[in-house]
């Protein structure tokens, strides 16, 4: 390990004072006892459902009880993706699904408490940043003369690789890998159709329920849309384009809400314009 392109003996030891005060910081090791790191772990459930995979560590208390550690230290605010919708660090719970890192959704078993840790905020080429505490356990590939070395690595240590890697000029020879993109089962229950609301963001009116629609593309768009909203819709041709108004739903307001009631008969509306006052009926 020493010796030739090995670290110096000082340097290496001193490294390691370092890491062993944090960990002194962050557990009592007069409460529990680290038993096993990296454990490789494999059951076959009754569902013939093959479950494997590496636990981060395992303690065991004076009394006999085990725990399992996972080092998935984010800040409770970070937002997670899940079949139903957005959650957060916070508000996950026991028994809902988050995508794994193959993007397939995996159920959450079992939740920690909050603990108060040293964090840091990782920050991607892209601008997109996450808050994860210093023990957080990161997949990190380095690149040196077209070689690449994977390793995992704390949330420290990966602090240590990026400057090391600006200090050397070359801030971009160490990435983490994406993961794969989500895979969730398709939802028959929405409100309106993913295509008719990518269509509505794109080429929607703000002030109603009508779509901007170019002059060659009227016969393809009107079938889309006669495919995806149940409704009359009504077409119009103006200057450059098409505009396509889709009639409300009888069950729904104006704005497309179901939880609202008719007007009151009789009822007085007041109005104010040119700062007169004005009520009709």
């Amino acid at each position: 390990m020493f010796g030739g392109e090995g670290p110096d003996v000082a340097t290496w030891l001193t490294s390691c004072r370092e890491v062993l005060s944090r960990y002194f910081t962050l557990e009592d090791p007069r409460r529990l006892e680290p038993a096993e790191r990296e454990v490789y772990v494999e059951a076959l459930l009754d569902s013939k459902l093959l479950l494997r995979g590496f636990v981060d560590r395992v303690d065991v208390a004076a009394d006999g009880r085990i725990r399992v550690v996972d080092y998935k230290g984010l800040a409770l605010e970070t937002p997670l993706p899940t079949p139903t919708g957005w959650t957060s660090m916070a508000d996950v719970a026991v028994g809902e699904q988050v995508p794994g890192a193959n993007g397939l959704p995996v159920t959450v078993v079992a939740k920690s408490g909050v603990h108060h840790r040293p964090c840091y905020r990782v920050t991607f080429l892209d601008g997109s940043s996450v808050v994860s505490d210093n023990v957080h356990l990161w997949r990190v590939v380095t690149n040196y003369r077209q070689t690449h070395t994977v390793q995992t690595v704390d949330t420290h240590r990966l602090h240590e690789l990026v400057r090391q890697h600006q200090r050397d000029n070359r801030p971009k020879s160490v990435w983490i890998n994406s993961a794969s993109e989500l895979n969730l089962p398709d939802m028959d229950d929405l409100p309106v159709s993913p295509w008719l609301l990518g269509a509505r963001l794109g080429d929607g009116d703000t002030r109603a329920g009508a779509l901007t629609v170019g002059q060659l593309d009227h016969d393809d768009m009107l079938t889309l849309a006669k495919e995806y909203w149940p409704r009359k819709i009504s077409t119009s041709r103006e200057k450059t384009a098409w505009r396509f108004a889709l009639s409300k739903l009888d069950d729904r307001c104006t704005f497309g809400h179901s939880d609202f009631r008719p007007a009151t008969p009789r009822a007085h509306h007041a109005t104010v314009r040119r700062g007169r006052s004005r009520t009709s009926t």
